[in-house]
């Protein structure tokens, strides 16, 4: 059985092109911008009241090597009035996609810092290609196939797990994205590593059906238990967000590994192709 856990497909203009992750990785750092696409929106407030309710800019951008990214400056961002807000929210973003690549995993879109000569030091990170609609508006509509959800359910899972680990899942509404694999993938994580949303994550984790693939938990217990990049990660944890941060984190990747859980719920394993909860040793 393979381990590998589907490539997040992204989004280019024009024709479809195919580069690897290095190069994506390079273009979202220095690719010059050729076209540029400035958005202002508000998200939902965190518990506190509409004065308090962010506004967001960002930017869409093209890339010359036709890649599509959201480059979002370290100003203009969350106010600092918002209840909650929190420092280095662009680093957040990507050292979130830097734990889904270190576990093994492809949840989060590439991300990268960039410096832009006109708005300054920012994150900027690829756009997938996706369905016009996130996980959240699929369920509100009931949209589905031959009564199916439109979306593969364990990845919906597997998303939330992740946010959790990472004590991200501010963005609920906006972050749980389908691709058009059908795969659920998690962008905004620009709280992330900060475990206010834990609550939000074990409440939204029980209403699915708790069942990952044999892939992804074999993958995390792989990554655990021999890759030396864990240790590495967790060093930059520690020296850009402190010790109690990482120990946090450590703590939930061992509860999701080693115990199963999520919270006080169980996290169940089932085979890609059986309906039914199938336990994994």
């Amino acid at each position: 059985m393979t381990l590998a856990i589907d490539a997040i497909t992204y989004h280019f203009a024009g024709r479809h092109y195919e580069l690897s992750e290095k190069d994506i990785l390079k273009a979202l750092k220095i690719g010059r911008v050729v076209n540029s696409m400035k958005i202002s929106h508000r998200i939902s407030p965190f518990g506190a009241g509409a004065e308090n309710t962010p506004i967001i800019t960002e930017y869409i951008w093209e890339l010359e090597v036709g890649l599509m990214v959201t480059f979002r400056p370290d100003t203009g961002g969350i106010q600092e009035n918002v209840e909650y807000a929190l420092d280095r929210q662009n680093f957040r973003q990507i050292l979130a996609f830097e734990a889904s690549h270190v576990l093994g995993l492809s949840i989060c879109p590439a991300s990268s810092l960039r410096i832009s000569q006109t708005l300054g030091p920012g994150s900027c990170t690829a756009r997938f290609r996706c369905t016009p609609y996130s996980v959240t508006k699929y369920m509100e509509d009931r949209i589905t196939d031959q009564g199916r959800p439109l979306y593969l359910e364990t990845s919906l899972v597997e998303a939330i797990v992740f946010d959790y680990i990472i004590g991200s899942g501010h963005r609920k509404e906006s972050s749980y994205m389908i691709d058009e694999k059908g795969r659920v993938r998690s962008c905004h994580h620009y709280e992330a590593f900060s475990f206010i949303a834990e609550d939000e994550l074990i409440g939204a984790f029980a209403r699915t059906n708790q069942t990952v693939s044999v892939q992804f938990m074999r993958m995390l217990r792989m990554q655990y238990e021999r890759s030396f990049k864990i240790l590495l990660f967790s060093k930059k944890v520690i020296h850009e967000l402190g010790d109690e941060t990482w120990h946090m984190v450590a703590a939930n990747l061992r509860s999701v590994i080693l115990e199963r859980k999520l919270g006080p719920h169980q996290i169940f394993v089932a085979d890609s192709g059986s309906a039914q909860p199938v336990v994994v040793v």
